[in-house]
Order: C-alpha cells, then structure tokens, then sequence
C-alpha cells in the first residue's frame, strides 16, 4: 500500500513537471552593423529561434527616415537617397514570445557616393502640369501629348512653376496604359536653389554720367514636399544696389580770387533689399450624382410603325464641393550704406573727412490665411422617351443652388439659386445613360448676396 501511494506521488510529480515547466527564452539570431552605398539598396531577415516553438512577434525602433520593417516577412529595406550618406546608430530589433524577447542595436553606415547626373532640367508646361497627378514619389501623365516625356533620364530634373509648382529628380520613366509614370526623388535643398526658376540680370548702366551696378536677384524656389503640403517660396524683391559717390564743393571769393574752403570725399553707397513670401495650401474636391428611377412606364406602339416607345421617369441628385486653404508668410529685410573719405580745406586748416552710415530695416514674418468653400446641389426631375430602348430625347428641370463661402479672413457669402432645364438625346446603346448632345434650354436665377457677415 504504501509502495503504490509512493509511485502515484512521484508520477504526480513528474506530471506537474512536465505540466508546468519553465518557458525557455526566445534568441535572435545575430545581425551586425551593416554598410550600404546611398543609392543602393540594403534589404536582409531577421531570425528568431524559440526552444519551445512558440509564435514570435518582431519589432524595430529607430528606424532611419525612408527605411520599413515587414514583421510578417521579418525583412528590413532601405535605398537611402544620395544626400543621406552618413551613420545611422542605435537601430533596435526585438523579438518576443510573449513572455520574453530578445533584441539587438546595430549601426548601419551609408557611404557616400559622388553622383555623375546629366544636370539636363526639363520645364514641364502649365497644360501638362494640369493634367499631372502629383504623388510622393512620382508623377503621373497622361500619355496622350506627353510622348516626349519617355525621353527623360534618370538623375534629369523636372521642374513647373504651375499652382503650388514641383521640382523632382527622375529616377525611372515608365510607360502603362493610357499614363506616363514619372518616378521620382525628391531634390535637395541645393538643387532647388540651382535648378528653381530663376530671373536674375546685373546690369551696368549709367545715371547722370555716374555708372552703377543693379544686381536683380528675384526668383522662386519650389520646394515640393512629398510627406505633407507643397511649399512655394518666392523672392519676390531681392535686389543689390552699388553706386559710387563723388563729392565736391569749393568756395571761391574776393579779388584776386581766393579759396574760402574746398571739400573733396568720393566712396560708394549699397543698398540691399529682400523680400521673402512663403506659401502653403491645398484643397479638397468631392463630385457625386445619382440617377434614381421613379417610374418606368408601359412601353407602347406607335400606330401603323414599328417603332417601341418605353417612357421613364427619373430623378437626378447631385452635389459637388470645393474646399480650399492657403497660408502665407511674409519677411524681408533692407540695409542701407553709406561710405566716404577725403579732405576738407576751411579757415586755413586741412582736415581729413570720413562718413560712415548704415540702416537697417526688416518686418515680419507676416502670417496671414485665406479659407473657403464652394458648395452646388441640384435635384432634376428627368422624363425620356427611348426608341426602341435604345435612344431618345430626355427634359431634365428642377432647382438648383449654389454656394461660395469666404471663411478667412474676412467672412462673405454668396448664393445663387433658382431652377435650371436641359433638353438632349440619350443614346443608351454606345454609353450607358451617356449624353453625346444636349443644349440649355433654359436658366431662371435668383442672386443674394450676404456681405461681411460674421457668426
């Protein structure tokens, strides 16, 4: 008996060992400081290992600006940009098994590589940058009149002045159907200053026989940002004025003549003006409309023909709404200067002459916005005949409204409202529910105005 309760208790034991025994700790395998050219890409997999084959989660921090981590997958990827070169510390890796983890901090360097580009800068045209489709990291065109653009290059710039303006680095031109797709890098803060659109003379010229230099420096950087809103920032007065100065004044009296004083000084006087306007906006376009059948009638038979006439009664909803928002910055700064040297002769006694004079003068910055709105919604009654099913004339009326709203600064609404008719053919056969031809019948309109309004 007590044999058995001895052998039950040690099974007992061995049971609850095996029942509760300790988790092992999970291990990640080692990575290593790594080394990749600016350019080119560094991708690898992180591996963990658990003793008891429990499920692992993976996890970085630090990650360098433009590098990802697929915890599904376990791989880091990173084609850091040419003017990311540099030491990147203190990149952690964690796994876990829910109980335990384990990690490592690596350093990742990025050599510098000297850049051959062509430095050809190709300026997009305002139509072709209407049409364009602006995205982080490329841009898209339609392929229809844009043919040219597959002979860009790779490391080109492409730069337009249009709305908010861009200026990319191309790195790859691809061609899909119906689009041009632009892949693109962004560019430094030195290739905006080199390649923006820039307007700068310096001119030598003549004022009352006094020659003078006019260094016209006014132009604008376009500093697309692809994480966030585009940047336009502009010179809007930058000018330097050099001009030499000559001075003279002598005093002639009594006979025989005699010298009272005499003055001589010459040096130059500088001016510098700059004027600095940095703007940032964007807006919001949402359209929508619905057709909604009401009624569709008992087709019938024009007598002694074989033509089928289906009737319908519908009725179209619609709404479109435009909301946009801008925000400028102003600074500038103005210095004036002023330096002569030369000699003075008065009451019999020589005296050197020196003038020294400086202004300066600046403002800002000057913050100002502008918010606002527009907002259109109509409700059409439509009835159409339809041929055969096919193709028919339609009437289309109903009222319609429409709203623009000046948020900020100033507070100024203006409504129109009244009720507007169309007449066409229908053709459903080529284009579903698809006008080829219509013409306004007519419009009636009401017009109220609600100026400096304030809530």
């Amino acid at each position: 008996m007590r044999a058995s309760t001895a052998l039950c208790g040690a099974f007992l034991v061995a049971c609850a060992m095996v029942l509760f025994a300790c988790n092992e700790p999970v291990e990640l395998a080692p990575i290593g400081d790594r080394a990749v050219n600016a350019g080119s890409e560094l991708r690898f997999e992180v591996l963990g290992f658990d003793p008891d084959g429990d499920d692992l989660d993976y996890w970085v921090e630090n990650l360098p600006p433009g590098a990802s981590f697929d915890a599904g997958a376990r791989t880091f990827a990173w084609t850091p940009s040419y003017d990311q070169w540099g030491i990147y510390e203190d990149i952690v890796f964690y796994v876990s098994d829910g109980e335990h983890q384990d990690s490592e901090a690596i350093d990742i360097f990025v050599i510098e590589v000297e850049t051959d580009y062509s430095d050809e800068v190709v300026e997009i045209a305002d139509e072709q940058a209407e049409e364009a489709a602006l995205e982080p990291d490329r841009v898209v065109f339609p392929s229809e009149g844009n043919e040219e653009l597959l002979d860009l290059n790779s490391g080109d710039i492409i730069v337009s002045d249009y709305e908010t303006g861009f200026l990319r680095r191309v790195s790859e031109v691809q061609e899909t159907d119906g689009e041009i797709v632009v892949l693109t890098d962004p560019a430094s803060i030195e290739e905006l200053y080199k390649y923006a659109n820039l307007s700068t003379t310096v001119e030598l010229e003549g004022e009352n026989d006094a020659p003078w230099v006019n260094w016209d420096f006014s132009h604008t950087v376009l500093i697309d940002n692809p994480e966030g809103i585009p940047l336009r920032v502009e010179i809007t007065d930058g000018q330097f004025i050099m001009e030499p100065v000559v001075e003279m004044d002598l005093h002639i009296s009594g006979f025989p003549p005699q010298v009272d004083s005499f003055y001589f000084a010459m040096g130059g006087q500088a001016s510098f003006d700059v004027k600095v306007e940095a703007i940032a906006g964007g807006s919001i376009d949402w359209a929508d409309e619905q057709v909604l059948p009401l009624v569709t009638m008992t087709p019938f038979v024009i007598p002694n023909t074989p033509i089928v006439i289906v009737p319908q009664l519908n009725l179209i909803l619609g709404a479109q709404a435009h909301l946009s928002a801008q925000a400028t910055a102003e600074a500038g700064i103005s210095a004036n200067s002023l330096i002569l040297a030369g000699v003075r002769y008065q009451f019999g006694a020589w005296e050197n002459v020196e003038v020294q004079d400086f202004d300066f003068y600046h403002f800002g910055p000057v913050v100002s916005a502008d918010v606002s709105a527009e907002l259109e919604g109509h409700a059409r009654l439509e009835i159409k005949f339809l041929f055969f099913n096919v193709a028919g004339p339609y009437l289309q009326v109903g009222p319609y409204a429409w709203l623009m709203a000046e948020l900020y600064p100033e507070c100024y609404l203006q409504l129109d409202a009244g009720v507007d008719g169309y007449v066409g053919i229908d053709l459903e056969t080529l284009w579903p529910a698809g006008e080829i031809l219509h013409w306004q019948l007519f419009n009636l309109r009401e017009t109220l105005y609600y100026e400096e309004c304030s809530w």
